[in-house]
Parts: C-alpha cells; structure tokens; sequence
C-alpha cells in the first residue's frame, strides 16, 4: 500500500526555489515547476529566516540557557562531593522558573531534562557493611605505619 502524502521532486523544488530568487512570484514558479505553492512558501520561509527553527509544542517551562547552568551547577555540586537530589533539583528549577515568571516543573520535567543532559545520571550508592565503613585516613595511616614498622623489623626490602 502506498502512502498519500505526494513526494515532491527535490530538484523541482530547487528549479522553484532559484526562480523565486530570479524575482519570479511564489505561485508562478510552483505552478511552472509543478510544486506545491505552500511547500515553496516553507522553504523560502526557512531560507530566508535567520532563526533556527523552534521545536512545535508550547515553549520550555525552564530556558535553555537556565537548563545549561542548571547542568552546570549540577556537576560542581557532584564535583565537591554533594550531589544533589531529585527532589532538590526540582526545587531549584521551580525557584528559577518563577524568577522567570514561567510555571512550575515536576519530576516529568526532570526525566526530560535527564534525556536533554546524557551526561547527567541518577547513581544508587553500593551499600557496604560496617567494617568498610568505619575505615577512616587515621586507620589507613596507623595501618602502614605498622607494615613499615614490620618491615624494618624483620629487615624486609621497602615496600614504598
């Protein structure tokens, strides 16, 4: 089964599109080169317009530009050992977004922004038993400590 939405010759399109630019009007040229006339206007229209196209929906509850220092935030705080959380990411969004005068976000906000930003992860910390957990820097150096005492001791090579 076909589909019903016409394919339009692309070199058509640019024959269109070159006599538009050669001061042919709009419906002359889709009428001589047998394009769609509303198809023409969109190509003209994106070539003739500086802007990036925009994503259809109703714009971003948080900027773009906030996103990224969002993000940016995000890895120092990840960086100085004090990951945020989910909760308090909304939060901090929802602090932004009503600076901005923007509605609020939700944790639906939050997935899309995760899918927005790869780089940022949701990590579980691995639980450990309490053994492992006690280990302080005074343990590890109390515990070389006597490794170079017993070393000396029974004129071992350094390990260091």
């Amino acid at each position: 089964m076909s589909s019903k939405r016409k394919q339009n010759d692309q070199a058509a399109m640019e024959a269109a599109i070159e006599a538009c630019d050669n001061g042919s009007s709009i419906a002359a040229a889709a009428k001589l080169h047998h394009v769609p006339r509303t198809s023409l206007q969109r190509h003209l229209d994106q070539r003739w317009n500086d802007e990036p196209p925009q994503r259809p929906g109703p714009k971003p509850r948080v900027p773009t530009e906030v996103e990224n220092d969002l993000f940016i935030w995000i890895a120092k705080m990840q960086t100085k050992g004090r990951p945020p959380t989910q909760a308090y990411i909304v939060n901090k969004a929802n602090q932004l977004a009503k600076k901005l005068k923007r509605p609020v976000v939700s944790r639906h906000w939050y997935k899309s922004f995760q899918k927005r930003q790869p780089l940022l992860t949701t990590r579980m910390a691995q639980t450990i038993n309490r053994s492992r957990n006690a280990v302080t820097s005074t343990n590890i150096e109390e515990f070389f400590t006597k490794i170079v005492a017993t070393n000396i001791a029974s004129n071992s090579p350094a390990i260091c």
